[in-house]
């Protein structure tokens, strides 16, 4: 699997809110988190999806209503990569490497 396969998994393990949203915001919030991605699991999935939020919102200037939804998609995301994440020491391993890749190309 590649980044870009990690993004089509959480875009198809969403739920219908991703469409609100769309396929390339979900992506470019995917690769934000795994840039983000911390040698272990968060530590605590609302404080990873907090920073993440308040980085997309500084960044497109978002309303209030809009940054409550987004938050909402990015702890979905967070969730769905934790799964994955934990699901095998494989996956754990192609998420340090993800990661590294994502902040050499400056994500």
């Amino acid at each position: 699997m590649s980044v870009q396969g990690l993004q089509e998994h959480v875009w198809e393990n969403l739920d219908s809110r991703r469409h609100a949203v769309g396929r390339a915001r979900v992506y470019r919030l995917t690769r934000r988190i795994i840039a983000r991605w911390p040698d272990g699991p968060p530590e605590s999935g609302a404080e990873f999806s907090a920073a993440v939020k308040s980085e997309e919102r500084r960044e497109y200037g978002m309303g209030i209503i809009l940054s409550l939804f987004l938050g909402a998609i990015i702890q979905e995301i967070v969730r769905l990569l934790v799964q994955w994440w934990a699901k095998s020491a494989t996956n754990r391993l192609l998420m340090a490497g993800y990661k590294k890749e994502l902040l050499s190309a400056g994500d």
